[in-house]
């Protein structure tokens, strides 16, 4: 609730915008980077000039200043046709085929619900997929906070990478079965530990969900935690 969806800012005739993004949306956030990523128009090839000129002085610039060899030549509405295409059939591929180049949070919910089955209850433990289980295990339950509109599934965070601390609310509550999601770098983060290792080595394995378009890290294991055997 303190992150940004959306920021606008109007700067002379050009705009700047941003958003917050978590780390299922965007893997690479949390990585170290010198500066950002800023896009310039401007119709006047003199006024591209001196901002070139002038930003790139005392830096290093990436390419010459000069025409596009892409686009060199063409006539300017059929570039942008070209570019138009191109955007749309991108687009398209990576939300639909490519499924965002993402871990595979849909399949891993549709594995945990039909392991579920009947039942009327389901718990979910995830770490850095915690906002993408949200958002397919309970679609929209931000349009009214004062409902449950997704009664009996339950997600659990695992912040601090302690399995043991995270699965508390649900051994002291829960009388079903708890799902755990993990990226790969996750499992082996947590194997590095030994006391979380044995913890996890306890767990049964239900699925492994490679992503097609995924980096290997990006790898899901599905687990399935029986109830303590006191209950």
């Amino acid at each position: 609730k303190h992150w940004l969806m959306h920021c606008w800012l109007d700067v002379g005739d050009q705009s700047l915008m941003g958003a917050d993004m978590d780390s299922a949306w965007a893997p690479n956030i949390g990585k170290p980077k010198n500066g950002f990523d800023v896009t310039l128009h401007t119709t006047s090839i003199d006024e591209a000039r001196r901002w070139f000129d002038q930003l790139s002085a005392g830096g290093k610039a990436g390419m010459p200043f000069g025409p596009r060899a892409a686009g060199h030549g063409l006539p300017g509405s059929l570039l942008g046709l070209l570019c138009g295409v191109d955007l749309a059939i991108t687009s398209y591929l990576y939300t639909t085929i490519e499924h965002g180049q993402r871990a595979e949070w849909r399949p891993a919910r549709d594995l945990v619900l039909r392991e579920v089955g009947q039942q009327p209850q389901v718990w979910v433990l995830a770490g850095e997929g915690y906002g993408s289980l949200m958002f397919y295990l309970r679609p929209n339950h931000w349009r009214n906070l004062a409902i449950d509109a997704h009664p009996g599934r339950n997600l659990l965070l695992l912040a601090d990478g302690n399995l043991a601390n995270a699965m508390a609310p649900w051994r002291a509550t829960a009388a079903q079965d708890l799902f755990v999601v993990l990226l790969r770098r996750e499992v082996l983060a947590i194997q590095a530990d030994a006391a979380q290792a044995d913890l996890l080595s306890s767990f049964r394995v239900v699925g492994v969900l490679p992503g097609a378009f995924a980096a290997p890290e990006d790898t899901l294991y599905v687990y399935r935690v029986a109830l303590p055997q006191a209950r």
